[in-house]
This record gives structure tokens, sequence and C-alpha cells, in this order.
């Protein structure tokens, strides 16, 4: 079992959060009072799949709730696969389209459907959208076709591996394989930035999404149930 406090996390959302990582059925024994000896605000509990039925009784019984089951998605780059888009461009900075985009992309995320998150959900969004802008290794790709903005994917590689953040298509675009257009794409760019490995993360709740990376050729590397814990 592992115990941290989130800097980052407490400073945006203005309330003291740690994490707690429960591995195996033998951290359950503690896991009552760690909780009870944190100072923290809100706890995110995460609990890998051998402990998620033994850890289930206590968790249920806290204020807060399950509000992911988390998914992570990987496959080996493959450049046969992968296939730049012409109608995919780099965005360059924040515009109302590309913002509604990126909520739409959290609509089962545990920030929004935790209520007492709720009010952050879209700052955090927000400020998830302006970090990919930002930084070097990171892209925010938009899907247009010459039209209003259809789509878009964020995406970065880091130590060889490609990764996707957000992934969204625009109300009333979705079924036209626009999904699987831009995960092709982000594909082509970590084949030119020479990634051997991708991975995502999704809800196991998002259906649309593991149905699209799954057709993608992604194969489930790891699940986690993530619950917030609060403070009374």
């Amino acid at each position: 079992m592992n115990y941290r406090v989130l800097e980052w996390d407490s400073r945006f959302f203005g309330v003291r959060v740690a994490q707690l990582m429960v591995t195996d059925t033998s951290d359950c024994g503690g896991l009552e009072e760690c909780l009870e000896g944190s100072d923290a605000d809100v706890v995110y509990v995460s609990v890998a799949p051998a402990a998620a039925e033994l850890c289930r009784p206590l968790l249920a019984g806290l204020p807060g709730g399950l509000f992911d089951r988390k998914v992570t998605y990987a496959k080996e780059v493959d450049p046969a696969f992968a296939a730049p888009d012409p109608f995919c461009v780099r965005a360059t900075g924040v515009s109302e389209e590309l913002l509604q985009l990126a909520y739409a992309s959290g609509h089962l995320s545990r920030f929004f459907l935790d209520p007492r998150f709720r009010p952050w959900f879209r700052p955090l969004y927000a400020e998830w959208v302006r970090k990919e802008l930002r930084e070097a290794d990171s892209r925010v790709f938009t899907l247009s076709d010459d039209h209003p903005m259809l789509g878009m994917v964020t995406a970065s590689v880091k130590d060889g591996i490609g990764r996707i953040g957000l992934l969204a298509i625009a109300e009333g675009s979705q079924g036209r394989g626009l999904g699987m257009r831009l995960v092709r794409h982000c594909e082509a760019h970590y084949a030119s930035q020479s990634a051997r490995r991708c991975e995502v993360v999704t809800q196991k709740a998002n259906v649309a999404a593991c149905r699209l990376y799954a057709k993608a050729g992604y194969t489930i590397a790891s699940e986690q149930d993530i619950w917030h814990i609060w403070k009374g």
C-alpha cells in the first residue's frame, strides 16, 4: 500500500488531496487505519482487481464513492496501421470549439461524476488542454474535413511510449469512423517520434471508447477501481 499527498491536485482544487494505492489483498487490512489517519480532505483510493472485492465493503461505507473503473489499453506501435490524416492539424491555441470537445471527452470522468468535484471539472479539462498545448513532447490534433471542428485528440511521446490523453468527436458526428482516424493519426505521430509502444487510459463504462481501442488493436494492460473517499 502506497500513500502520498498530491501537491498539484491540492493547489488546483483548494482542498488537501492524497492518493492511496491498494495493490493486493494484503493491503486491505491496513486500509481503514490509513484512511482514518489521513489528514487529507479527499483520498483517491486506487484498488487493483485482486483486492477489489475484499476492499469494497469498507470503502462503500465511507463518504464518497466508486467513480471510475479505469482501464489502460496498450499495443506496440504498428507502422502499417499508422496513417497521417491530411485533415488532422496541430492546434496552436485554445478555442471555444476545442474546449467544448475537451469537456465532451470527460463526460464519464470521475471528476464529472463526483458531485463534489464537478464545479472544477471544466477548469480542470481546460488546464489539461493548455498543458498539452505548451509542452514540447505533447500535441493537440483537431479534425476538421473543411468543416467546423469534428474531433480532437491529445497525444504525447515520453520515454519511447506514445499516449493518448483526451479524445472526443463532436455531437452528431459519431459513427463515421472519425475516432479511428484520430487514433491512426496519433500512431503515425508516435512512429515519427520513434515510439515503440502506445497506451491510452479510459473508463470501463465508456463502451464506445473501449470498442474503438480494441478495434485499433489495443489490449487491456491493467484495470483499477478508483474511489474518492471524503472527510465527513
